[in-house]
């Protein structure tokens, strides 16, 4: 999500620049910028990974699980029972 609003500026900045020749250097710049940003985000997300891999090796493997609690028990819903007819 992080990557988008550049990478949309870039998108928006070489079309304006098809027809704007001032604008090819300034469209140039915020495309190098937008790829800044997408490739910090994907090296996060490698760093994230590469942590998670190594945690799960050290014998860590438990991982929280929620539960939920239904809210009826014994019987279908009052929802359930009024669509059934």
């Amino acid at each position: 999500l992080l990557s988008r609003p550049p990478q949309l500026a870039s998108c928006i900045l070489d079309i304006i620049a098809i027809f704007v020749e001032e604008a090819r250097e300034a469209a140039n710049i915020v495309d190098l910028i937008a790829d800044l940003v997408t490739l910090s985000v994907a090296g996060c997300m490698g760093a994230q990974i590469n942590h998670e891999i190594k945690t799960d090796a050290n014998g860590i493997k438990e991982h929280p699980v929620v539960i939920g609690i239904p809210v009826a028990q014994g019987g279908p819903t009052p929802a359930a029972e009024e669509m059934a007819r």
